[in-house]
């Protein structure tokens, strides 16, 4: 009774032994969103959010533990799962998954609602984010956040409204590893994360976590616009080279993903210049980040070697007409001015080791200039969310 009451996981926990030649089993999470191997070690013991573990190596003990008042709001109960030992633990996530990995002294505050698990070791405590909330506030975690300190490391949720109806099944192969495979597309809201992280000396700087493109739905036709570019000069869509595919980018100067692969996008948009029309446009509010103001997208453009128009949606009415989320989020249309690919540029981003190589554009470029269909499924891009202004955020 313990595990499902206080654990919010099932009372009933069945063991599966591989035969001599394998095996494997299929598992999926009750979350719509990434499923996650973690890796425990004896050095490293992990608390889990109550409701995220799926299935763990045999030597791997999880147990109910009481973490004081700290996890009584973390939106899903008071209860969480304490796992140590040596293997691999799987979970379920709502959304997608980021991690934030934190150095000796460092510091971090994170909306409770977002926090999905933390290394045992790491020191923490929870407060109210802005004081004079109500006691009733807590209930539901609004309010509340936790300030972590390094050294360890912090498992988030990014996602903040639900874009899909199920989980992604994982494949448990033998009774002692985890073999997970890619994680399930979610596009998330445009609604983001954002935390102060300060370094241990004393410097603070506001971290962003990432979010999904929304994925709309192809054959979805080009909103029209007219905007100003960076050099002062009025582009209409209409004008853009008609019955040439489009590409339309939604770009930032501030946003690390869109730094990480800025160069190779450049090459990448010049290589394809005399078959495809390219725009980049900034929807960002300036105010609090004036780095996509015009000089700092001007400076961009020269850094990164820009040749396409980059054009400033001031009012951001283009980025709602378009639902675009995120920078970079890229929507390529056919000649028709349909909507044939919305998706990431490649696998790599800022903390993996994948390459840039724009391998995703680049295939569904291809498949637009011969006629064909761009198939799915189409993994989301990934960035940081769209800067609204008060009143512009999408419903």
């Amino acid at each position: 009774m313990i595990c499902s009451v206080l654990g919010g996981g099932s009372f009933f926990v069945t063991t599966y032994t591989a035969p001599q030649q394998g095996g494997w089993v299929d598992v999926a999470g009750m979350l719509p969103g990434d499923t996650v191997p973690i890796t425990i070690t004896p050095e490293r013991p992990i608390f889990l959010r109550r409701g995220s573990w799926i299935a763990n190596s045999y030597s791997v003990e999880i147990d109910t533990q009481w973490g004081g008042m700290a996890n009584l709001f973390g939106g899903e109960g008071g209860f969480g799962f304490r796992a140590t030992g040596q293997g691999e633990a799987l979970v379920s996530i709502y959304g997608a998954v980021d991690y934030i990995d934190l150095q000796p002294q460092e510091l971090v505050t994170i909306d409770t609602g977002h926090v999905v698990a933390y290394a045992l070791a790491i020191q923490f405590r929870m407060r109210r984010a802005v004081e004079g909330k109500s006691v009733q506030s807590v209930k539901g975690g609004d309010g509340w956040v936790f300030d972590f300190s390094g050294p360890g490391r912090v498992l988030l949720s990014r996602a903040t409204r639900r874009r899909s109806s199920s989980g992604s099944p994982r494949r448990y192969r033998d009774a002692r590893r985890a073999k997970a495979s890619a994680a399930l597309p979610v596009a998330c809201s445009a609604a983001e994360l954002e935390f102060r992280r300060t370094s241990a000396s004393g410097d603070a700087r506001l971290v962003t976590v990432a979010v999904n493109s929304m994925m709309i739905a192809l054959g979805t036709p080009a909103p029209p616009f007219t905007l100003p570019s960076l050099d002062g000069e009025i582009v209409t869509s209409d004008g853009l080279a008609p019955g040439r595919p489009l590409l339309v980018m939604f770009l930032s100067n501030h946003c690390p993903y869109v730094r990480h692969l800025e160069r190779e996008l450049a090459s990448l948009v010049a290589e394809y210049a005399a078959d495809v029309t390219a725009v980049a446009i900034c929807s960002n509010e300036t105010d609090n980040y004036p780095d996509d103001g015009r000089d700092g997208l001007t400076a961009q453009a020269h850094r990164a070697g820009f040749t396409f128009p980059y054009l400033l949606d001031d009012t951001q009415h283009i980025a709602r007409a378009y639902q675009a989320a995120c920078t970079p989020d890229f929507f390529l249309y056919d000649g028709q001015r349909r909507l044939v690919y919305r998706g990431e540029f490649d696998e790599s981003r800022p903390r993996n080791d994948a390459l840039v190589t724009g391998k995703a554009l680049r295939a569904a470029l291809d498949l637009v200039l011969i006629g064909e269909p761009v198939p799915e499924p189409q993994v989301p891009s990934i960035g940081c969310g769209i800067k609204w202004k008060p009143g512009n955020e999408p419903s």
